[in-house]
């Protein structure tokens, strides 16, 4: 079984095809401001953040999202709650299918417009990701919340590009750079941590999880672009189902914090 958002193949299913998506460690969530602990450790070992050694090289379609991946020649994350250098492997979008709603991690049960992942694995303990995806401290992925507004200048390319991978499994060599710095919000400081998994299948619990508090910002002709995505192949039929075959609502829901803790690297 093919997993997706829709309501035959979506996240109320997946259950029943990821054996983790039954664990008690799964994401996204919702983050309660009030409810979230602040750990002067975290401010005490900020966040290094440095893309200088990654090189993208294919943008692609995947049928659920647009994703970037990326080649690594050394470490581009590390402090704050994570230990060891992460390396980046990719980054991808979830969005809605209008801009009230699309992110997967919710802040007292709102909603933004989308939601970036740049997802990172352990390089100090594991050689690649198919080696670190199912180990319990194996990746780190930053959320970036999205909101509508400006034009976002450092996706311009990228967005362009949609045009020649609107179909799943198209995809562009990029050779030509990209800096996933320039997803990141001003304010790198402030952010919510905690324990969690991927949020598509297998669904692994492998994730520390840093979802920034400032959203950054993408117009809605931008928004619109990536609703124009397609879920299944060129040449094939589009599928009947609700969503029509195209790539929106691409988000799970929250997941039960169950005995989890967030913190908060930021007094209230």
């Amino acid at each position: 079984m093919s997993w997706g958002y829709c309501c035959h193949n979506g996240p109320s299913t997946w259950k029943n095809i990821a054996e983790a998506a039954n664990g008690t460690r799964q994401s996204p969530i919702d983050v309660n401001v009030a409810a979230a602990k602040f750990d002067s450790q975290l401010m005490d070992k900020p966040l290094k953040i440095d893309y200088s050694s990654a090189e993208s090289n294919l943008l692609v379609n995947t049928g659920s999202s647009i994703q970037m991946k990326f080649s690594h020649r050394g470490p581009s994350l590390s402090g704050g709650p994570i230990n060891g250098d992460h390396a980046v492997a990719q980054l991808h979008f979830h969005w809605g299918k209008s801009s009230d709603h699309g992110s997967e991690h919710t802040v007292d049960g709102g909603t933004y417009a989308a939601e970036c992942h740049i997802v990172h694995f352990n390089k100090s303990k594991y050689a690649d990701i198919s080696e670190a995806v199912n180990q319990p401290d194996g990746l780190c992925v930053l959320g970036m919340f999205v909101k509508v507004g400006k034009e976002h200048d450092g996706l311009k390319d990228v967005i362009s590009s949609i045009d020649k991978i609107v179909h799943k499994d198209q995809s562009v060599p990029w050779s030509c750079g990209f800096d996933p710095a320039c997803l990141l919000p001003s304010n790198t400081s402030d952010y919510w941590t905690y324990p969690g998994s991927l949020t598509t299948p297998p669904c692994y619990e492998s994730v520390t999880w840093i979802v920034f508090k400032e959203p950054i910002e993408l117009s809605e002709e931008q928004m619109l672009k990536l609703r124009s995505m397609k879920s299944f192949e060129e040449g094939s039929e589009k599928p009947s189902d609700e969503l029509q075959g195209q790539i929106i609502d691409n988000f799970r829901p929250p997941q039960p914090l169950h005995s989890r803790h967030v913190k908060a690297s930021f007094m209230k």
